[in-house]
């Protein structure tokens, strides 16, 4: 068996080589030099046997394959090298690139540097400056500290006295407001007992206009206390600048205090007198609680005797009327007139006091009118046939017109009973003048033996 060794080489195609062409790719010849052409082997295989034909052929084409495929592996390892050319030069391109900005970097940052350099110097010295300029601060400071606690001593001192007199004057105050508490409570007293007391009018006046004595003296006391304080509070505006005037201010304060224990005295005096006032209108209340509620006056047919309503009710003619400052639905109304012995109240359209007094007092209350079994009834089980209102609100109230409301409406409430009977007689006087000190005091014989 005859084997043939083919030297395969890739060169350039050029006019002037003796080596025959075999194959080509563009630019690119595949030669085989130690090969003899294909005609010369056609022209030898003429004269050798069939047999050696047979063997050479496929030798040709196997040479053919190895051919094609050396030429594409050549194309993609030539494909490759063209990219990485591309890729060197890019890379390249770009170191210069970064070599010319690190440069520029470079020149900036010794530029920095030198203003930085300078920036640092400039501070140091500022820094120098300062310093001189804040030890000398410093030792200012400490001076100004020194004066400036002399000055808070002084007004610490000054404080001390503006409170001790602002809680004087407050508890003053505060004993005036409960004086006049008293004093509004005793003339709502004297209000309701009026009336009973027709024959003391003229005492009962004289202890009134003392009464407005001692408002007044304490209104200018308050007045005065006012004034003082106003001078106090400009004293502590003007502490700082004005130090000097401190000692008019002591004497100014020492002056207040004064008044100050003087008021105290008076008003001092003027509760005592209060209080004796006040025990005097509580046993004159009650002689007249004694007499209106002892039997033998009640059953007696030789005294007078008058109609009256007990305290927080109102009297007109015959009956007692309470108005409710709070505000419920009609059945808690109603439950606290039955605890205070009446019921709500019974107001027809021609109760011209009661609807006047409804109408100043801009409000709506619960009345006695409801619906019980389709008919409107009053608490003392008389019919009202004269009101039909539109819809089924069982409850009524007056506006001072008469307007049903759903019961679970909350409103003030009007209660009604009727008056109490008080029978007056001579004991009952004299008790009276001896209480409040328009008679001396009868002592009994037994106490006098």
């Amino acid at each position: 068996m005859a084997v043939v060794y083919a030297d395969l080489r890739f060169v350039r195609s050029s006019p002037q080589t003796d080596v025959t062409q075999v194959h080509s790719y563009d630019d690119w010849d595949i030669t085989y030099e130690n090969v003899t052409s294909l005609r010369e082997n056609e022209e030898r295989e003429d004269d050798t046997p069939s047999k050696t034909k047979g063997l050479r052929g496929v030798f040709d084409r196997f040479a053919q394959y190895i051919t094609i495929i050396l030429s594409l592996i050549f194309l993609i390892a030539l494909t490759a090298i063209i990219g990485l050319s591309i890729c060197l030069s890019q890379l390249s391109h770009n170191k210069q690139e970064t070599a010319a900005r690190l440069e520029q970097l470079r020149g900036r940052h010794e530029d920095l540097n030198s203003s930085l350099i300078n920036n640092i110097l400039m501070k140091d010295a500022a820094a120098q400056l300062l310093e001189k300029v804040l030890s000398q601060t410093r030792a200012e400071l400490e001076q100004t500290k020194k004066s400036l606690d002399k000055i808070q001593e002084q007004w610490r001192t000054t404080n001390q006295q503006l409170q001790k007199t602002i809680q004087e004057k407050e508890d003053s105050e505060s004993s005036s407001k409960r004086l006049q508490d008293n004093l509004r409570s005793t003339e709502n007293k004297l209000q309701v007992k009026q009336n009973e007391l027709t024959r003391c009018e003229s005492n009962l006046g004289r202890i009134n206009s003392q009464s407005r004595e001692s408002a007044q003296a304490l209104n200018q006391v308050r007045t005065y206390l006012s004034n003082t304080q106003n001078k106090l509070r400009t004293t502590e505006n003007n502490l700082r600048s004005k130090v000097t005037e401190l000692s008019d201010t002591k004497r100014d304060l020492q002056k207040v205090s004064r008044d100050l224990s003087e008021s105290r005295e008076l008003e001092e005096q003027q509760r005592k007198n209060l209080t004796d006032h006040i025990q005097r209108l509580s046993d004159a209340e009650q002689c007249i609680h004694t007499s209106c509620h002892s039997d033998k006056n009640m059953h007696g047919m030789n005294y007078n005797g008058f109609a009256y309503c007990t305290s927080g009710w109102q009297q007109i003619d015959d009956n007692c009327y309470y108005f409710s400052n709070e505000k419920t639905a009609r059945i808690y109304a109603e439950g606290d007139c039955q605890r205070r012995g009446a019921t709500l109240a019974k107001i027809d359209e021609d109760d011209s006091i009661m609807r006047e007094f409804i109408n100043r007092s801009q409000k709506s209350y619960w009345i006695g009118l409801q619906k019980v079994d389709k008919t409107w009834q009053w608490p003392d089980k008389t019919n009202k046939t004269d009101f039909e209102p539109t819809g089924t609100v069982p409850c009524v109230m007056a506006t001072p017109e008469l307007k049903t409301q759903w019961c679970n409406f909350q409103i003030p409430w009007i209660c009604q009973k009727k008056t109490e009977r008080c029978n007056f007689n001579m004991d009952t006087l004299q008790c009276l003048g001896e209480k409040i000190g328009f008679f001396g005091r009868k002592l009994p014989r037994e106490d006098v033996m």
